[in-house]
């Protein structure tokens, strides 16, 4: 008795279609390069430093929160006011509530988006932003970067601003590549309404998604900016000098406070806005219901 042949492993993988040369070639290469690019940003991944940012967050909130105290500090004394000084102490309390509001809100929109599900009729859509947001992406990390060396002074400032741009454009791109990161299920036969409905939604829910990464953006600048204000403010020499060194400060606050009201008034948004859309769903259902 002979043992059989053990047969060779299937391969799961789907076979990747060779470029053909014709009219549509530049499509295919794009469609190509998208593919690829969807293999590395996976929702594994996506979720991964979602939760890193969460995290480094809550360290610059407590980075933010000492700076403000320093930078209060330095304004009392540079306008010999008691009031800036307790004015300071209330900023503390207020970015200590604050922080409390943020942590209990900062992931509520992944519980939305897994109880959200809508549906689009095809990819159509998603690749397409994709491309936008891939392209905008590099024009803003390039072009952020051959600015700053033409540039007189703001240079760092305008290399950040691309830096910046370029993490938001990508983050969006990514989000396109991977639909299921707002729980959007494409190939779902829907109609014409339900297809703009799912075409909103994608994009809210997309936003909601990305408010951890936002909201740890936005308290890290604002912790640059007072640090940025803390060292100028000291070595201020003139009115100019002053303005500039003050305007730091208060677009810190303006970035932090900002930051930690994000996720809440973020997740109120989503709820009107949905309110809205689930209104305008249950009037599309209206005419399946008389037939």
């Amino acid at each position: 008795m002979t043992d059989k042949p053990t047969p060779p492993p299937v391969d799961n993988e789907p076979a990747v279609e060779k470029l053909s040369l014709g009219p549509d070639f530049a499509v295919q290469l794009i469609d190509r390069l998208l593919g690829l690019l969807g293999k590395f940003l996976t929702v594994s991944l996506f979720h991964q430093l979602r939760d890193f940012s969460g995290k480094i967050a809550h360290w610059a909130v407590l980075v933010f929160a000492a700076l403000a105290i320093i930078s209060s500090l330095l304004a009392a004394v540079k306008m010999d006011s008691f009031a800036l000084f307790a004015g300071g102490f209330g900023l503390l309390v207020a970015i200590i509530v604050l922080q409390y509001t943020s942590a209990k809100f900062l992931y509520a929109g992944t519980s939305l988006i897994r109880s959200t599900p809508t549906g689009l009729s095809s990819k159509a859509f998603t690749d397409c932003f994709a491309l936008v947001f891939l392209l905008a992406a590099l024009g803003s990390l390039f072009g952020g970067i051959s600015s700053a060396f033409a540039a007189d002074g703001l240079g760092p400032v305008i290399a950040l601003g691309g830096v910046v741009g370029f993490v938001g454009f990508g983050l969006l791109c990514w989000l396109c590549l991977q639909p299921e990161i707002t729980n959007t299920k494409i190939g779902k036969e829907v109609s014409s309404g339900e297809e703009a409905i799912g075409i909103v939604s994608f994009l809210i829910k997309g936003l909601l998604a990305l408010v951890p990464f936002i909201f740890t953006a936005l308290v890290t600048l604002g912790s640059v900016a007072l640090l940025l204000y803390s060292f100028l403010n000291p070595g201020a020499s003139n009115f100019r000098e002053h303005a500039a060194a003050d305007a730091y400060g208060l677009i810190g606050v303006q970035l932090g406070v900002g930051g930690l009201l994000l996720p809440f008034v973020s997740v109120l948004l989503f709820l009107l806005i949905y309110l809205i859309i689930d209104i305008v769903r249950s009037v599309l259902t209206i005419p399946h219901l008389k037939k």
